[in-house]
């Protein structure tokens, strides 16, 4: 469980501690969604080890998708729950496996926001995770850490959105964004605009689109049983506890920072990581 601590210099200490999977109390379905961009004929299907397969096409030649993702999800009366949304990297043997989906990202953010009406405001929290494969054989090792809270009011707009806006501009902004690698935001809403902003088809926010060095992620905070999915459901965690603060007034206010609309107040609430 997570600790969250005041501080009279309004920072805050974000710890990690007893981060459980927590076995599916609902059977669960995964769905391996390949597009190909054109009619093919598969003849040949080679399993490996590792849980990855290959397909191949009558002369021997392999056939890989232009774009696909891993989806898990569990039946309801009014339809599918779904829990997450992996990309899957097409010029590499096809996984159905979400956790060896995510091997494939150097640097993983998370973010999540909560909303609550406070003191006849809408206030918005959204905390963000950064997490990094520390080793990935012989066995796994991640890394993980809260970078920030970013605290919005009023938004015209979903939060979540405002604050992958935020991050992108930040990295964008980076001069060694280049040396980054393979980077992934995970975020749990607007799951039925993600594959036009992942197309560049549709924008982040105004005339923000998703850069060629990200790649987007869902996760459902409604599940505990695999990695993406906790780490979600702890910046959700991280952005409730926040709230909680603001509504018990145990930070003084302060002005608003410079931001770029779509909300009448910013701040940006740094962290202090002790792992």
């Amino acid at each position: 469980m997570s600790a969250i601590q005041a501080r009279t210099s309004a920072r805050i200490r974000l710890n990690f501690r007893h981060m459980k999977r927590q076995p599916p109390t609902k059977p669960r379905a995964t769905a391996l969604t390949m597009n190909m961009d054109k009619p093919v004929a598969v003849t040949r299907i080679d399993l490996n080890a590792n849980g990855t397969f290959q397909f191949y096409d009558a002369n021997g030649n392999p056939i890989n998708p232009v774009s696909a993702f891993v989806e898990r999800s569990y039946d309801r009366p009014k339809g599918p729950k779904v829990l997450s949304q992996v990309p899957v990297d097409p010029s590499v043997p096809m996984t159905a496996d979400p956790l060896q989906a995510l091997l494939a990202y150097d640097v993983i953010y998370v973010i999540d926001s909560n909303s609550r009406v406070i003191r006849e405001q809408n206030i918005s929290v959204a905390a963000a995770i950064l997490a990094r494969w520390q080793q990935r054989e012989p066995e796994l090792r991640l890394s993980f850490a809260t970078m920030h809270a970013l605290e919005f009011r009023d938004t015209d707009c979903h939060p979540d959105l405002l604050a992958l806006r935020y991050h992108l501009h930040l990295l964008g902004n980076n001069p060694t964004i280049d040396q980054a690698g393979k980077v992934a935001f995970v975020v749990d809403s607007n799951l039925d605009n993600l594959s036009a902003i992942k197309s560049g088809d549709a924008p982040v926010l105004d005339d923000c689109y998703l850069p060629s060095w990200a790649d987007l992620i869902y996760a459902s905070d409604s599940a505990q049983d695999t990695l993406v999915n906790m780490l979600l459901r702890q910046a959700d965690k991280e952005a409730s506890a926040l709230l909680k603060l603001i509504e018990n007034k145990t930070f003084p206010d302060r002005p608003s920072e410079d931001m770029f609309g779509h909300a009448n107040y910013f701040r940006i609430w740094p962290t202090n990581n002790t792992g």
